[in-house]
């Protein structure tokens, strides 16, 4: 449990950059120091502040470089935590207490730093997984870390061009649009691309044809290049690939120059496409800075990592192949508590769900006692191959006083075959397709008669294609005892359609236990907007989210840089907000945003951001933050700044509309009202401008949530 809060340190920890915290440090010396640090400052700074102050201590001499030592401190999970990333500021940090404690490195560090960050990005400490004593949490974890790391390994071993189809996938439009488009734009005239090798400033502008391939345009830049230098050496057009100027995004592979998305933007905007030609030598780089982490880790865990047990030679047998009945020994029974006068009798079932899959088995009566012996051999009328996986074998013990009648049997009567077993051949007249939609249409059947278990089987292609909604009606009527059906749904499910979450919540219940069945309603619900403050899924998440950390190791620093940008966006965004409510003028509330933004953490934060709705983007600053180079709303020529405002919401709309989010009725009325700017700005949305002012963005939100809450 995390420990209470007995200071005011939390408001200085927001106030970063604006305040001084009197910081208590304790040397492995023994020695106590204190003094006042900024908030803003780095651990590194911190720490060589501490060895300016501790030289004119005692035992100064007996410490070692700084570089053997790390401050550890409490965050606020009740964490011990090593800050090993020295980079971090202390705002970032936030201890509980201003107390930093240096001690020696301990471990790998690497493997601490990682762990550390990983738990910033989960927003918990790694340890609350390990308190837990949840066993299939720590061999969820053993495993997937394992997969995950051998998975990264084998990625770094490919070739580079492998490796570059793996990281950078082509970005394409679909043939449709792009053949419609091409009519159009592509078929009737050249294009034009400027392409430039890197490291050079001379750049080529060539003629091609849109639907030429990338190699195509290699070639032609290559022999462009040995003209106008007079190169002798022949250079291999295998050995390049072509990179967006100023995006992480490649061009290659057998598509057309069209079929690329950047390409087809500027070719629909009327624009030359900028490329530059990339040496195999500089991907490979890439290559290397993404697999240094992993690699150190993967040796370091190979080392620690004790040799495997030779696997045992096992003999495997399909349960298909056994035809014979089912069977178990009943041979006693413990602490039984009964009347002396009667018989004892043990009756046993298979059920599949509900459904009994054969008839029930009676034992033998035997005399009350403590410990009744049977001792007998009890046979089911159902063959092994023909047992269900989520097979229950249910028991019940009951005393008779007289001789039972003989029981009917309860041997469910031989069905007719349904019909050819892949259902494909099955042809339905009218009147079968008739009282197939009587069928389903009523919501309250859950009870069938033989010839109507006939027709849905008959046609369950035919339910799949209309009525899928349907599924539990086909799930009820299929022979669970029978393994041929059961294959056949098996494969149906894995072609059936994803069923809305109503439907798809009716197949949790009891009657439909095949994992199959709860496999596909999973797919259907993983839709649902998950909710993270239950325990439980908050566990899950988190598991994944580690897994998928543990395995591209190089994607952690992006992550948290990302993280770091959200919290000072969520820190503007709340400044706005009480702004407004204060009634403070707008004017006043952008000045005072625009001076908060250029504190130095604020820049750092707010620069160098890979975009997280287009990763080949790389946000580098914040436009207008750092001088008279930008342009606010104010100045922008021919625009009033009502009608910036509108522009800017408006995007921001639609950009949580593409992105999933459920918008509120207000905030859809407004785009209907604004339907013609909507119309402007759906156009400019798949290029988003990435050098709007994050001010305008946190503007937009602001307002657009003090006017629902004013409605």
């Amino acid at each position: 449990m995390p420990p209470g809060i007995y200071c005011d340190l939390q408001d200085v920890w927001e106030n970063e950059g604006r305040e001084q915290v009197t910081m208590e440090f304790l040397l492995p010396t023994g020695i106590y120091l204190s003094f006042p640090v900024s908030c803003s400052d780095t651990i590194a700074t911190i720490k060589k502040m501490l060895w300016r102050n501790a030289r004119s201590e005692p035992l100064f001499s007996i410490l070692s470089s700084p570089d053997a030592y790390v401050f550890t401190c409490i965050n606020r999970t009740a964490e011990r935590e090593d800050l090993e990333d020295e980079q971090r500021r202390l705002c970032e940090v936030r201890p509980f207490l201003p107390v930093f404690r240096l001690v020696a490195r301990e471990g790998d560090r690497v493997e601490k730093l990682i762990n550390t960050q990983i738990s910033l990005l989960l927003g918990k400490g790694l340890h609350e997984f390990d308190t837990q004593k949840n066993h299939e949490v720590r061999e969820f974890r053993t495993k997937m870390r394992s997969f995950c790391e051998e998975k990264s390994q084998e990625r770094q071993l490919l070739p580079w061009y492998q490796w570059m189809e793996y990281n950078f996938p082509c970005d394409l439009e679909p043939i449709s649009v792009a053949s419609q488009s091409g009519k159009s734009h592509t078929s009737v005239k050249k294009i034009f691309i400027n392409v430039k090798f890197e490291a050079s400033e001379e750049s080529f502008m060539l003629q091609l044809d849109p639907q030429d391939l990338p190699l195509v345009l290699i070639k032609s830049a290559l022999r462009k290049k040995a003209t106008v230098f007079r190169t002798i050496k022949a250079e291999k057009p295998e050995d390049y690939t072509l990179q967006v100027n100023g995006r992480w995004e490649f061009i290659y592979g057998k598509y057309p120059l069209c079929r690329f998305k950047y390409i087809f933007s500027c070719l629909y905007g009327g624009q030359t496409p900028y490329l530059t030609m990339v040496h195999h030598s500089t991907v490979l780089k890439y290559q290397e800075e993404q697999g240094g982490l992993s690699n150190h880790i993967s040796k370091i865990r190979c080392q620690s990592k004790p040799p495997p047990l030779p696997l045992k030679k096992q003999n495997t047998l399909s349960l298909w192949s056994i035809h014979e009945p089912f069977s178990i020994n009943l041979l006693h029974g413990t602490r039984v508590n009964a009347d002396e006068s009667m018989k004892l009798v043990v009756q046993a079932g298979l059920f599949h769900g509900s459904e009994l899959l054969c008839k029930v088995v009676t034992s033998s009566e035997v005399s009350v006692c403590s410990d009744p012996v049977w001792d007998q051999k009890l046979l089911f009328d159902i063959h092994l191959c023909d047992l269900p996986r989520m097979t229950r074998l249910c028991f019940a013990l009951y005393g008779v006083l007289d001789k039972p009648k003989k029981q009917r049997s309860t041997k469910k009567k031989n069905k007719k075959a349904l019909s050819e077993l892949n259902g494909e051949k099955a042809v339905a007249t009218k009147e079968e397709h008739l009282k197939l939609k009587e069928i389903v249409d009523n919501k309250n059947h859950t009870e069938f008669f033989e010839d109507e278990k006939e027709l849905l089987w008959k046609l369950r292609k035919e339910m799949r294609a209309n009525y899928p909604e349907s599924l539990s009606k086909l799930l009820l009527i299929t022979k669970w005892n029978k393994h041929e059906e059961v294959a056949q749904i098996v494969a149906l499910l894995q072609k059936w359609p994803d069923l809305p979450a109503l439907h798809a919540l009716e197949l949790l219940d009891y009657s439909f236990p095949d994992p199959h069945v709860r496999s596909f309603t999973i797919r259907c619900l993983r839709k649902l907007r998950s909710e993270l403050h239950v325990p439980s899924v908050s566990l899950k998440f988190g598991l994944i989210l580690e897994a998928y950390c543990r395995g591209s190791i190089h994607h952690i620093k992006n992550l948290m840089k990302q993280n770091e940008a959200l919290n000072k966006m969520k820190a503007l965004n709340d400044f706005v907000k009480s702004a407004f409510h204060k009634s403070t003028s707008r004017l006043q509330i952008m000045e005072d945003m625009k001076v908060c933004i250029k504190q130095e953490t604020y820049l750092e934060a707010l620069s160098g951001v890979v975009s997280p709705l287009n990763p080949s983007i790389i946000l580098s600053e914040i436009c207008g933050a750092s001088g008279p180079g930008g342009m606010n709303r104010e100045e922008a020529p021919g625009k009033s700044p009502e009608e910036m405002y509108i522009q800017q919401k408006v995007r921001v709309l639609l950009m949580l509309k593409k992105m999933g989010s459920n918008l509120t009725p207000s905030e859809e009325a407004f785009l209907r009202n604004y339907a013609g700017v909507v119309h402007s700005q759906m156009s400019q949305l798949p290029q988003h401008n990435i050098d709007q002012g994050a001010e305008d963005v946190v503007m937009a939100f602001s307002r657009s949530e003090t006017e629902d809450r004013r409605q």
